[in-house]
């Protein structure tokens, strides 16, 4: 796994993932956003609870990826997982998980969906990473501004 001791990645990381999960709350589908450190967070606890997915599955799901299998796609208790890692062109952020209720069999024809999701969760990182990148320059911008003294 990749690591990293930038605090302004943490924090971009957490609004990634409040990001992507707003924008799925009203479906059956569990997405687990794994970061770069190994810690976890479920878009709805309750349904990943159900999932029964231990802390060595979330390893090995990781794992599996950064061993070159890209967007992995595997059946856990009842539920048809999709995970890839969820990076820009600047940062890796950690991994991105969905779990849908069903088998890899049963959405062989919705893969070109989840991996729409998957693209649109890297998507989101990238323009929350932007946006994030923007203000910065926009406050130093401000600061240069306000030590020019005025003269008349």
């Amino acid at each position: 796994m990749f690591y990293s001791d930038n605090l302004f990645s943490c924090a971009l990381t957490e609004q990634i993932a409040r990001h992507i999960f707003e924008a799925i709350t009203e479906t059956d589908m569990v997405m687990v956003f794994v970061d770069k450190f190994g810690s976890h967070w479920p878009s709805d606890s309750e349904k990943f609870n159900s999932l029964n997915m231990s802390k060595s599955t979330l390893e090995d799901i990781c794992g599996r990826i950064d061993d070159g299998e890209g967007l992995l796609t595997m059946n856990l208790n009842g539920y048809c997982i999709f995970a890839e890692q969820l990076v820009t062109e600047k940062t890796r952020y950690g991994y991105i998980i969905a779990a849908v209720d069903g088998s890899v069999e049963d959405m062989k024809d919705k893969f070109s969906l989840m991996e729409a999701i998957l693209a649109f969760a890297n998507l989101t990182a990238t323009l929350v990473e932007k946006n994030n990148m923007l203000y910065e320059m926009q406050l130093k911008h401000q600061h240069l501004i306000c030590k020019v003294p005025v003269t008349n």
